[in-house]
């Protein structure tokens, strides 16, 4: 996150204070505190829009690399909070922005849920 906001033009005192403010947060759920080193702040003011940041690049890496897609046009993702349903009007379409995802995944060091990741064929062969 701190890449992305250095080079979108960020200033060195906002970075270092999104540095502190994000070193350690810590939340109390009825007698326990919980402290998490990793992710942003849940149910903070910022945490919608450091989420938009960080997707963001990867919402421009899948338009730019995939170009329109047949009859979806410019429609490739949904996403809402950790949810994301990618679009394809194709099996190689498909594929191609998984590989996307997956190459955004490493080089961000996020990961894919697969016990959570379906697929669903509209229109189509689930074989083809």
């Amino acid at each position: 996150m701190i890449e992305i906001l250095k080079r979108l033009g960020c200033g060195l005192v906002m970075l270092a204070a999104l540095v502190y403010m994000y070193k350690v947060s810590h939340s109390v759920l009825g007698i326990a505190v919980v402290s998490a080193i990793i992710g942003v702040r849940q149910g903070s003011p910022t945490s919608c829009f450091f989420f938009i940041l960080y997707v963001n690049v990867l919402i421009r890496k899948i338009k730019v690399e995939s170009g329109p897609d047949s009859f979806l046009e410019w429609l490739h993702l949904l996403m809402l909070m950790d949810d994301t349903v990618i679009f394809a009007s194709s099996r190689n379409r498909l594929i191609m922005k998984l590989n996307i995802l997956d190459e955004y995944c490493q080089a961000y060091g996020m990961q894919m849920n697969e016990s959570k990741t379906k697929f669903m064929v509209i229109n189509g062969s689930a074989t083809y």
